[in-house]
């Protein structure tokens, strides 16, 4: 007799054998602490959402594709499973540590994931009812995992729906099942049927307005860069980095506050909402190098930062700037009409133009301590113009 969750976005959620498993598996365990949109939560109080239940939200989108497209059997079970351990491989509070683990280990939290599908307590139980690691792995990266995460994949689907919903934001006009009941598999491609444009064009509208909204706001941001910043010179002082994919959130901050100096200071500021305030933004598009800048290295990004609190007489460390990259490029989705393929862009008016608007809603920031932001100007940024 299957076991059921009730989840706040679908509802009922029926789980199989395996998937109760694989949920009780530590690893899994672990996602109940690592929160969705990490520091979102310091602007909407309620956005304690976690990975955990995330995860277990594109569990049932999957296998909402799988009913929609008659898929069935060991494939089926397989997707449903890839999709239940997506975010296994995660950092501690999600994206935001991923750049510092990526360029210290040169792996992603897909590929941390893998590592851990591969190993330990995931790799007893999917054994234990009849499946490798690797088949889980390949089957995420084959044709039919481009539904879990594409760009209108479940995956994105779920965040999107559960984001909005827990933050109290109105941005989740997302028609998961029709998306997923108008897709097809051609050709090794996922492609849409055309009379499915209005719903694709709103999921694409909501991701727009999140990460406008929600994900971009420079109260999250500030606090993200804060937090970036105190691993990397905890990393310094011998903290072994592998440690970011096995701690929780909690522990993390727990950890870098038991450290000397900056770590210790940066996470109790984290920790009590003494956040470094917003001291100057100006749009990205006012640079005529614009392009270039998301391409700027950690090390580079460093030293501008340190000159630019040398000339405005702030101690060194205590200057932060964000160079965000378009967050909104060329949408990769195939669109059936009238038995011809196009990319969405070629049909939808709309998608063109959320390319084009993002650029008014990215900003570069400098951040800075309180009683330093009135030292900061928009001259401040000038010393990113000659790269």
């Amino acid at each position: 007799m299957a076991k059921w969750v009730k989840d706040s976005v679908h509802g009922d959620i029926p789980l199989t054998a395996v998937a109760e498993a694989l949920i009780d598996t530590p690893e899994m365990q672990r996602l109940r602490r690592i929160t969705q949109t990490a520091f979102c939560n310091l602007i909407y109080p309620s956005a304690n959402h976690t990975r955990f239940e995330h995860s277990i939200g594109v569990y049932y989108l999957m296998n909402r594709a799988s009913f929609f497209q008659n898929w069935s059997g060991r494939d089926a079970e397989l997707l449903s499973i890839a999709a239940l351990l997506h975010d296994v491989g995660h950092s501690a509070f999600s994206h935001t540590l991923e750049p510092i683990v990526e360029r210290h280990t040169g792996k992603d939290h897909e590929d941390m994931g893998a590592n851990k599908i591969r190993s330990g307590n995931i790799n007893s139980v999917l054994e234990e009812y009849g499946y490798t690691p690797q088949e889980v792995i390949d089957v995420e990266g084959g044709e039919k995992g481009k539904v879990l995460n594409g760009p209108l994949g479940a995956d994105r689907m779920d965040y999107l729906m559960r984001d909005a919903l827990f933050t109290g934001v109105s941005y989740d006009t997302v028609d998961s099942d029709r998306l997923l009941r108008m897709l097809s598999i051609e050709n090794g491609k996922v492609v849409y049927k055309h009379s499915a444009i209005s719903s694709a064009e709103s999921m694409l509208l909501s991701r727009f307005m999140m990460f406008t909204s929600v994900y971009g706001h420079h109260t999250a941001v500030s606090a993200s860069l804060m937090l970036q910043r105190a691993v990397e010179q905890a990393i310094k002082q011998g903290l072994n980095v592998h440690k970011l994919s096995e701690w929780d959130d909690a522990q993390t901050l727990l950890e870098l506050r038991s450290m000397d100096g900056y770590p210790s200071e940066i996470a109790d500021r984290l920790m009590n909402r003494k956040l470094y305030k917003l001291a100057v933004r100006k749009p990205l598009r006012e640079f005529s190098n614009w392009l270039n800048l998301g391409d700027l290295d950690s090390d580079t990004v460093r030293e501008i930062e340190n000159r630019i609190a040398r000339d405005a007489g702030i101690p060194e460390g205590e200057v932060m700037m964000h160079i965000p990259r378009p967050f909104f490029g060329d949408v990769k989705v195939t669109m059936k009409k009238d038995g011809d393929y196009y990319a969405i862009g070629e049909l939808s008016l709309i998608c063109r133009v959320l390319k084009e608007a993002q650029l008014d809603y990215t900003h570069v920031d400098l951040f800075c301590p309180k009683e330093h932001v009135g030292k900061l100007s928009a001259e401040s940024l000038k010393a990113l113009e000659s790269f």
